[in-house]
């Protein structure tokens, strides 16, 4: 059995040296890159989304972290140990990771016990039995042991595949769109709870998603993906807020784009001058990013900005607001900030520091 992470509660916000590192990932398929030199180290305890639009990488990515494909180049390294490139190849059950797939992948003729146990080897009876009561009472799930798969719910079901995949104490879990079968209000509440018992038994974990509000809520730092690359990987405010790649600002949150010039220390755009705080050079002309809540709107009968529609949603208002070159963008206000299609309004930018890329 391989060393991992223990059941104790109480979680070190400390995190040691990386567990995993992926250095130089490439594979082909038919000619065409699915990844294209990948690279990435996850600290111990740390958890890391990969996240992206459908054909990314994330799904190849996985696929060689568990050793179910082999490399074309590049190098994994697990707990120090080479398990995959330059000579080296470690089969998937000798890799010290643990796997909580997309439908749970439950055994319907086993019970609980049964099926957390599934991947105890080398233990005497004794030993699995304890085993497997511990992780189940670490889950929340020691009531219902000798139930069947369909004799629980989603959640439920949810939590004995993340207590099968701890069972063994792996050095890394993984976590392949966990929370896609389920509705939207059980996966915020599932969510939390994964994260909970993550952060309790001091698990390195990697989840698998294209949903960016999961990434947001689960995990440590994201890594982004487009085209078989990382394109930034960051927090989530590093992301939202100093985007690098246009693709990752179009792609995290809701964006609108509007030209400008740089001139000095500011670049000139039709909602007003903005802080060229990334030093783009002189003269360059460059797309600067507009977050719906950064964009400020007053009623003003002679502004340059039109309502062009509005959508409630509750707790906010989300309106399309025309400006004089006929660019839309989009502005989010409180309920009680009241416009009508047609108003004039004056748009302004907020004074935070927003990036701007190069055309």
């Amino acid at each position: 059995m391989t060393t991992g992470p223990v059941l104790s509660r109480g979680h070190s916000a400390a995190q040691n040296a990386s567990v995993l590192v992926v250095d130089g990932l490439r594979k082909r398929y038919g000619g065409i890159a699915a990844l294209d030199g990948v690279s990435l180290a996850v600290g111990r305890g740390e958890i890391v989304a990969l996240l992206g639009p459908s054909g990314c990488g994330k799904t190849t990515t996985l696929r060689l972290l568990t050793g179910f494909e082999q490399p074309d180049a590049g190098t994994i390294t697990i707990a120090g140990r080479p398990v995959a490139g330059a000579g080296h190849w470690v089969p998937p059950e000798r890799r010290g990771i643990g796997m909580v797939f997309q439908e749970h992948a439950l055994f319907p003729h086993l019970r609980v016990v049964e099926n957390v146990a599934f991947g105890l080897r080398g233990l005497s009876r004794g030993a699995r039995t304890a085993r497997v009561a511990e992780v189940l009472d670490f889950v929340e799930l020691g009531g219902c042991a000798r139930r069947y798969p369909h004799e629980l719910s989603g959640g439920q079901r949810q939590r004995v595949a993340l207590a099968r995949a701890l069972a063994p104490q792996p050095t890394v879990i993984l976590f392949d769109e966990p929370f896609s079968s389920l509705d939207a209000d059980l996966r915020v509440a599932l969510r939390a709870e994964v994260r909970a018992i993550l952060r309790d038994c001091h698990a390195t974990a990697i989840f698998v998603t294209h949903d960016q509000e999961e990434a947001f809520a689960i995990a440590d730092r994201i890594a982004v993906l487009h085209r078989g690359r990382i394109v930034q990987c960051g927090t989530a405010e590093e992301l939202y807020d100093r985007p690098t790649d246009r693709f990752v600002a179009d792609f995290i949150g809701q964006a609108d784009f509007v030209p400008g010039t740089v001139h000095g220390a500011t670049i000139d755009t039709e909602l007003g001058p903005v802080l060229n705080w990334q030093s783009l050079p002189n003269g360059a002309a460059v797309e600067v990013m507009v977050r719906p809540e950064r964009l400020n709107m007053q009623p003003n009968p002679q502004g340059y900005g039109q309502i062009a529609e509005r959508v409630f949603r509750g707790r906010e208002l989300v309106y399309s607001v025309c400006l004089a070159s006929g660019r839309r963008v989009h502005s989010v206000q409180p309920p009680d900030v009241a416009f009508a299609p047609g108003d004039r309004v004056a748009v302004t930018l907020s004074n935070l520091p927003t990036p701007a890329f190069r055309v």
